[in-house]
């Protein structure tokens, strides 16, 4: 029987608290404590000549219904309203907590701030390093001389490097390489103001209006000197000459069926 057993079991039996955590804490058992004497309970244990003869005799008559009741009744009690020192040694420790506590979440929030501004960073990096691959291959394109060209490609590995660094930092999908081409390639169609030679972007407030055709959305890219109209205008424009406005037609039908309500039955009278 462990101690907590054993300590248990004594209070059942009627026994005081600090006798019971004594002879539980020096490893004896109900069936131990059924064969010790007294002489051995007082001269080995420590226990008083009275204190000793009742454990012997509670041992001897076995658990008994006061015994059970005593010990119930301190289990199911109210818990003893706390002096004064207690109550602010309770406090104290609630106060520790409080500021453990606190001291936490600040210690959480910091990092958290501090793994952000790290991403942060390394996203800025990697968004450098993908305008400049970019940059170098439209070099790369126009570029006829050899030895420039293997200049250039040494250029590419090493920012294709740095870019895979930071990108597998981040833990993003695909590749670096993905990122630049969808930034030479596609975001060029996909911007309003592009230029379809060069695909290089245009600002429309930066100046690139063409002053010549001041009613129309005309534009020069500054890099090829390519004269252009924006997509989207001319898509409107087309609209509007050639008369294909949407037009609404109040009489026409719904193009799908609606169903018919059911007809409500005459209830007789």
């Amino acid at each position: 029987m462990a101690k907590k057993d054993t300590y248990l079991a004594l209070l059942r039996r009627g026994v005081d608290e600090v006798t019971a955590q004594t002879l539980a804490d020096a490893g004896l058992t109900i069936g131990k404590l059924k064969e010790i004497t007294q002489e051995q309970l007082i001269g080995n244990y420590g226990l008083k000549k009275t204190i000793a003869d009742s454990v012997i005799e509670v041992i001897k008559s076995g658990p008994s219904g006061k015994g059970s009741e005593k010990f119930l009744s301190k289990v199911l009690s109210t818990p003893k309203k706390l002096d004064r020192i207690d109550k602010q040694r309770l406090r104290r420790q609630q106060k520790d907590y409080l500021a453990e506590i606190i001291e936490q979440k600040e210690r959480i929030r910091e990092a958290k701030v501090e793994a952000f501004r790290s991403k942060k960073l390394v996203m800025i990096r990697l968004g450098k390093s993908i305008e400049l691959i970019c940059k170098l291959e439209n070099t790369l394109d126009e570029e006829g001389k050899s030895e420039m060209r293997s200049k250039i490609n040494d250029q590419l590995e090493t920012r294709g490097l740095e870019a895979a660094r930071d990108h597998e930092l981040l833990n993003l999908t695909g590749t670096p390489q993905d990122i630049a081409d969808f930034r030479r390639k596609i975001v060029p169609v996909l911007c309003l103001y592009a230029c379809p030679e060069c695909g290089e972007e245009i600002d429309p407030v930066g100046g690139n209006v063409n002053q010549d055709i001041p009613d129309s959305w005309s534009f020069i890219c500054w890099d090829c000197e390519t004269e252009f109209d924006a997509q989207m205008v001319d898509r409107v424009e087309s609209f509007l000459s050639n008369g294909k406005r949407i037009s609404i037609d109040p009489k026409k039908a719904p193009r799908l069926p609606i169903a018919v309500r059911p007809k409500v039955k005459a209830t007789s009278s």
